[in-house]
């Protein structure tokens, strides 16, 4: 099971400059799958993790 959840803001700085701050956190949980072929089968084990990301950018306006 995968879930990533996250959100952000725009603050204007000028007309068409804006400041994009935001996070988002994520969580994978997948575990274990058998993979059989004509050869035999094989286990892989899918690891679990968590991330955190943080940003901070500008949206800059093209015009129009």
């Amino acid at each position: 099971m995968t879930g990533n959840v996250g959100g952000g803001v725009l603050f204007v700085i000028t007309s068409f400059v804006n400041l994009d701050v935001g996070a988002t956190v994520g969580r994978r949980k997948i575990g274990a799958t058998t993979v059989t072929s004509a050869g035999g089968s094989t286990v892989i084990d899918f690891e679990s993790g968590t991330n955190i990301v943080f940003r901070v950018g500008l949206a800059i306006g093209l015009g129009g």
